[in-house]
């Protein structure tokens, strides 16, 4: 008993340093959540567009011969804790229908929309808003 003591009154700075690490990287994922699921409730691709919602990469692609889009979003500050970045998926006609906070480690959401396809190709939020103007 008295060397736990002993361990504990030695390493109480790196103890309490190590937890407020943790805490720090624990409140930041809750919060990219957060951001991610608020984010979802703009509901449509014109809102995403209008609040300026980064993205890395959009594009277009054909699940059950229908058409929809693909709107993939910026990583949180830890990368670590996520395979893949946020996505949103849209219908033709630019409404949200389904999101992921990390689309990588989300199976059931990658079988579902299965868009992994090596002829897509990436395009910008005003490109993809004309093709889907066209498909209307």
């Amino acid at each position: 008993m008295q060397s736990i003591r002993k361990f504990f009154r030695n390493n109480l700075i790196t103890i309490s340093m190590i937890l407020i690490i943790f805490s720090g990287i624990w409140i930041e994922k809750i919060q990219f959540i957060n951001h991610v699921q608020n984010t979802a409730s703009l509901k449509t691709m014109e809102s995403f567009i209008k609040n300026e919602v980064t993205h890395q990469r959009i594009c277009t692609f054909i699940n059950n011969e229908k058409i929809y889009v693909f709107w993939i979003g910026e990583f949180s500050f830890f990368r670590c804790f996520y395979s893949e970045p946020p996505c949103y998926i849209f219908d033709k006609d630019g409404l949200l229908v389904d999101f992921s906070v990390d689309y990588g480690s989300d199976s059931s959401f990658s079988k579902k929309w299965n868009w992994h396809n090596e002829q897509i190709e990436f395009q910008s939020p005003q490109e993809v808003l004309q093709i889907l103007q066209h498909t209307n």
